[in-house]
């Protein structure tokens, strides 16, 4: 049965703008200060001691202070311990009495300022020791955050300035923080997340296809929409067949389609569906979104703090419960996940790969670089639909290029990549666009 449904008139070719000259406009980002290590206290250390371990570090401060070294705490212990004389010197200093150790966006020394430990605190830390405060900042630009001693006698000390700029954003960095005349020395592990690296201008074109729709999947050759019509258990579903689209019988909220070329959905009362033959067969639990690729994913009824929702991978019978939460997933025929969370931030998951090298376990969930409301992977492609608008007909369209975000002219609400890399896309008016 062909569809009537045709509520837009066909376009041949819309080319959305041509070559883009002009960077994105900055983003939110935040800072995640992850791990804070004490190399050396601010008190009880000698004054050849404080020589010989802040004359070599000043002599390389504008590595080691200014500029961000990649890796985590034990990247940097490295990199210390090769300064000549400094890691001796550290190791020299002795214990002392702890620091009364809080943090603050402030200028002044007030601890009824502090944004860590928390307001009015502090926190006694020693030489040695590592403390993850897993802190979370909200900031444009650049932002810096200071670190006191607290004393009730003679005023609050400063021990030196985590300063952090947008363009840290891309993996775990670590910094060093220390004030000579105190005598500290601080390792800090720290994340900027939530801002897209400055995107390079691609040229794109999109093919509008006839039709209107909500939600659009693709994979094994086959793209499905879910039009704009509804009814009480979702949206109807439609099918490509060449430059057409046949009705399918049911209704849905969302839709994916396996590598293989068949069909889920999830209906408005969160039953999942498997399309068999020319037939839905009904699928056990209870999903708000699903995903597929070589393997099948979704996105349960139940919330996972502010995050997002609980995640399952079907495992031919029944829902493995997957560790984390988000709101939007996609999963390529290797089955990598890639998700979104409620903050934007993206994940890359390859534990569940079902083909290639055995991947090592542990934290599933790899946090990657960029902002995103949606995301969709095919062939060798990943695409998102970036935290901005782009006027009134959606959000702003990137592709993965190796580490980075290419910009592409347009915007959408709803995207999937076909088995070829090729995106197809859906506008806040209901308009389908593919590449051509």
């Amino acid at each position: 049965m062909k569809s009537n449904f045709i509520t837009k008139n066909f376009v041949t070719l819309l080319i959305f703008a041509a070559i883009l000259t002009s960077a994105n406009p900055s983003q939110a980002a935040q800072l995640i200060i992850r791990a804070i290590e004490c190399k050396s206290v601010s008190t009880g250390i000698s004054a050849g001691v404080l020589n010989a371990i802040f004359q070599p570090l000043a002599a390389v401060s504008k590595v080691l202070i200014s500029t961000a070294l990649p890796g985590d705490l034990s990247e940097a212990s490295k990199v210390i311990a090769e300064i000549p004389d400094v890691a001796q010197a550290i190791d020299s200093s002795g214990g002392g009495d702890p620091d009364d150790l809080y943090l603050s966006l402030s200028n002044q020394p007030k601890r009824d300022l502090a944004i860590w430990p928390a307001r009015g605190q502090d926190y006694d830390i020693r030489k040695g020791q590592i403390v993850r405060p897993n802190l979370k900042l909200d900031f444009s630009n650049a932002i810096d955050v200071n670190f006191w001693e607290y004393d009730s006698g003679s005023g609050d000390d400063f021990l030196g300035r985590l300063s952090v700029n947008e363009s840290e954003a891309g993996g775990v960095k670590t910094k060093i923080v220390y004030n000579p005349d105190e005598g500290n020395v601080y390792v800090v592990e720290y994340e900027v997340i939530g801002v897209a690296p400055t995107p390079q201008a691609v040229e794109q074109q999109w093919q509008q296809v006839i039709g209107c729709a909500k939600k659009i999947a693709a994979g094994g050759g086959k793209t499905w929409v879910l039009g704009c019509v509804g009814g009480g258990s979702g949206y109807q579903i439609f099918s490509r067949n060449g430059s057409n689209w046949d009705l399918v019988p049911g209704a849905a909220v969302d839709i994916a389609v396996e590598s293989n070329g068949t069909p889920w959905v999830v209906n408005a009362d969160g039953q999942i569906f498997q399309r068999s033959g020319n037939s839905w067969q009904l699928v056990p639990g209870c999903a708000k979104k699903i995903a597929a690729g070589s393997k099948v994913w979704v996105l349960g009824c139940d919330r996972n703090g502010s995050d997002g929702y609980q995640i399952f991978s079907w495992n031919g019978s029944s829902w493995d419960l997957i560790r984390g939460a988000v709101e939007d997933l996609a999963v390529d025929s290797k089955n990598i996940v890639w998700a979104v969370n409620g903050r934007g931030e993206i994940f890359r998951n390859i534990n569940f790969r079902t083909s290639g090298d055995v991947v090592k376990r542990g934290d599933p969930w790899t946090l990657v670089p960029g902002c995103a409301k949606k995301i969709a992977v095919g062939g060798s492609k990943v695409w998102i639909l970036g935290c901005a608008s782009n006027g009134s007909s959606g959000y702003e369209i990137f592709s993965r290029n190796n580490s980075n975000w290419d910009l592409v002219p347009g915007a959408a609400v709803e995207i999937a990549v076909d088995a070829s890399g090729n995106p197809w896309v859906v506008n806040a008016e209901g308009q389908i666009f593919r590449a051509p």
